[in-house]
């Protein structure tokens, strides 16, 4: 799997770079194989690998899903969005939630994104089915980038 990212990558970055395109990558979701699928987007080695291939170019980068990447960890200047959800537990048992009914701290993450200067965008990810709940994280997301601008 890994010869056939390097083909591509090699291949396909120069074409996105003259075309001002950045390309994401998204970690595997949740963070394992899945039905014995080989998956190879688990790990901060992986996405330092990924990276490397890349030549660290800009134009490279991944998507910070703040469920998968509690588990893994971030790299600054290559987080293109970042999607906002928590977890009610860690691996092997992962339930996505609400960003306010999980183990991860959601103020704590989002003045992180801040400190590193983070400019993409934050959206939600994988919203609890029910009646409002995509108006309830929006109003959250926006709530908390008006508390870390203002503290």
């Amino acid at each position: 799997m890994w010869a056939n990212y390097e083909y591509f990558i090699k291949r396909v970055l120069p074409v996105a770079e003259d075309a001002g395109v950045r390309l994401q990558l998204h970690p595997n979701d949740p963070p394992v194989t899945h039905l014995g699928v080989a998956r190879i987007f688990s790990s901060r080695k992986a996405f330092r690998r990924a990276l490397e291939i890349a030549n660290y170019s800009p134009y490279s980068g991944f998507l910070f899903s703040v469920g998968c990447w509690a588990e893994l960890s971030g790299s600054r200047g290559h987080i293109f969005q970042a999607r906002f959800r928590n977890v009610r537990s860690n691996l092997p048992d992962f339930h996505e939630t609400f960003p306010d009914n999980g183990y991860l701290d959601m103020y704590r993450v989002m003045r992180a994104l801040r400190e590193v200067n983070f400019n993409g965008m934050v959206v939600p990810d994988h919203v609890p089915r029910c009646a409002g709940g995509e108006a309830y994280i929006f109003g959250y997301i926006r709530a908390l980038i008006q508390a870390v601008n203002t503290s």
